[in-house]
């Protein structure tokens, strides 16, 4: 439908100026005062994107600034939509005024010190504005110091209402959100107004975003994991008080951050200026933060957000709220449980999703395994799109752009398949990584972990063990020496990764043949000396128990303990399967028993009440 041509009987549509998905701005006549104003409207009923719309026109009516776009009038036209009256700027925005060239350093430290101020107002106003970014600074008849502030649509206003967001909104546009933003974090305050300044600033020197990626989950991982580039690598002119102030804005904690906009302004306006002939042209400099710290493997599980609900999903590329559709929710307490017992950090993020991190193995095959089996395991709890990718870092400095990229990728191409069937993809480096320990099909889609059977084959046959015959003749005559005689024995085997310690066990098993009976189990990094931990690992995989983190998988796994128990037909079965429990980490519901509730006070009584329970269940075997 046309909009009409005269609104509010005040205002008279000239001309289309601007539209999109949210609606469209006009350029109009001000019957009152012969102004010409600019006059938005919603395209389409909506309640989300009418609240948005009144959000904006009640921060603008408050917000009576130089550097802040001028509010005239608001309300709803006869036919029920909303419109917004402000005043009409004659000039570019700030994004089209980068695209022809960078700023110089005067103008950047002018545009800088312009749109502090208006932060510094609109923050003593209770106003955030949340979406700082170049497409919302108009630079008024072309002139960086007369920068003006626009679209206040997803400002948070502390001294009017509450914030009306919910998880999985999308507050903010990826290049420019802060960390906190990205996170979902509920505790977002005016410091994310800081960030996003930051990153005009770099952007406005340097050319080209701080964080930046080809869609927005690698960007999102990017701002969480990589350290900010430093402005001088970009700029070798920029003073040291200017590239220190940029790279404080761009803290990824808030309260590293300076404390308030007039702070920057202030030390904006300290800094010196060297005149010089303006930059053109966008330098994509290309520089690599190098680090002297030493390298490390990284590995990374991208999550997406499992479908949305409702239909009308906005696919804008820059949008800040969608359509009424919102995305299913991850069960975020279960995930970052598993996350823990992996090993890795769980990070939310704002769209539903979420990235999990893995660092500190010194083994990077045992690094990329403890990400690969996290990842199965979320598989499992939820139907989202996963997607696993390693890199290399640095201590201190995280640089794992490649990765996060990578891992985007395979999570685009996994969020098409069949939902039921869907795959956890993984790149070629954490593919060669994972080896035979793990199925990989040829699409580089990670079905599951192998049985611990070890065999190595070329072409489809087994390989022979070459340079081993000596330790292996020393492991069966003690296997056959600890058989004859009525004593058990231990030998420890150790070596650096890759040596063949496994290859080694593998071969000895064979060497024993069907008579033998093996527990394994597996040592976890995380839960380095922790008592008995090995232990459990091996009880759990000889009893079959893949989880016991959710109420129905430890009633599963205390179930095949009391089987075990009543199969060998133990004394004190109630006992030995209380403890048996406790040992593989999956303890009986209900009040403990005296014993229980008795070693659960002293770690010395339970460490005697486990190490008991597990010798006599090996005595019966």
């Amino acid at each position: 439908m046309a909009p009409p041509t005269v609104i509010a009987e005040r205002f008279e549509l000239e001309e289309l100026a601007e539209s999109g998905g949210m609606g469209a701005v006009y350029r109009a006549r001000d019957r009152l005062s012969g102004a010409l104003v600019a006059v938005k409207l919603v395209a389409k009923a909506n309640q989300r994107w009418a609240e948005r719309f009144r959000r904006e026109a009640l921060a603008l009516a408050e917000l009576a600034h130089p550097a802040i776009v001028r509010y005239v009038a608001h309300g709803v036209t006869p036919t029920g939509e909303p419109y917004l009256a402000m005043e009409w700027l004659h000039g570019e925005p700030l994004s089209a005024r980068l695209r022809r060239g960078r700023l110089s350093l005067p103008e950047a430290c002018d545009l800088g010190i312009r749109i502090a101020d208006a932060l510094t107002f609109a923050h003593a106003a209770g106003v955030i504005h949340r979406d700082l970014k170049p497409a919302n600074v108009f630079l008024v008849d072309g002139d960086v110091r007369a920068a003006t502030l626009l679209d206040f649509g997803v400002a948070r206003m502390n001294t009017l209402y509450s914030d009306t967001t919910r998880t999985g909104d999308r507050v903010g546009t990826p290049r420019y959100m802060a960390p906190e933003q990205v996170r979902a974090a509920r505790a977002v305050d005016w410091r994310c107004d800081l960030w996003s300044l930051g990153c005009v600033l770099y952007t406005s020197l340097a050319g080209r975003p701080p964080f930046s990626a080809p869609d927005e989950m690698a960007t999102w991982g990017k701002i969480l994991l990589e350290e900010a580039p430093v402005l001088s690598l970009a700029r070798p002119d920029a003073p040291p008080p200017l590239v220190a102030l940029v790279r404080r804005l761009l803290e990824k904690e808030p309260g590293s951050r300076p404390s308030s906009a007039a702070v920057v302004a202030n030390e904006l306006r300290r800094i010196e200026r060297p005149e010089g002939p303006d930059s053109t042209g966008i330098t994509s400099v290309g520089v690599s933060l190098a680090s002297s710290g030493e390298h490390r493997r990284v590995a990374l599980v991208m999550i997406g957000p499992l479908p949305m609900i409702d239909a009308g999903h906005d696919s804008e590329a820059e949008t800040n709220d969608s359509d009424d559709t919102r995305p299913g929710e991850l069960p975020h307490v279960e995930l970052t449980a598993a996350a823990e017992r992996h090993g890795g950090g769980f990070e939310p993020l704002a769209h539903g999703g979420a990235i999990v991190t893995f660092a500190g193995s010194p083994a990077a095959t045992d690094l990329v395994a403890r990400a690969a089996r996290f990842a199965l395991e979320a598989r499992r709890r939820c139907g989202a799109a996963i997607a696993l990718a390693s890199g290399r870092g640095s201590t201190g400095n995280v640089s794992v752009g490649d990765a996060i990229e990578r891992a985007a990728s395979l999570l685009r191409r996994a969020a098409s398949g069949n939902d039921a069937e869907r795959p956890v993809a993984v790149d070629e480096v954490s593919a060669a990584l994972l080896g035979a320990r793990f199925e990989i099909d040829a699409d580089g889609a990670l079905r599951g972990e192998r049985p611990d059977d070890g065999v190595r084959t070329i072409l489809g046959r087994p390989t022979p063990t070459v340079g081993r015959e000596r330790e292996l003749n020393l492991l069966a005559q003690l296997c056959r020496d600890s058989a004859s005689e009525p004593g058990a024995a231990a030998m420890v085997v150790i070596g650096d990764a890759g040596v063949g310690k496994s290859r080694l066990r593998h071969e000895l098993v064979e060497r024993l043949g069907d008579g033998a009976q093996v527990w394994s189990g597996r040592g976890d990094p995380v839960r380095a000396g922790s008592p008995f931990s090995l232990l459990g690992s091996a009880l759990r995989r000889r009893l079959g128990v893949e989880d016991v983190a959710t109420p129905t998988a430890r009633a599963a796994a205390i179930r095949r303990v009391m089987i075990a128990v009543d199969d060998l037909g133990l004394a004190e079965p109630e006992r030995v399967t209380t403890f048996l429990a406790e040992l593989i980490g999956a303890p009986q519901p209900g009040p403990a028993s005296t014993q229980l509730a008795a070693a659960r006070r002293q770690p010395r009584l339970m460490n005697d009440q486990l190490r008991r329970a597990f010798l006599e269940l090996c005595a019966a075997e």
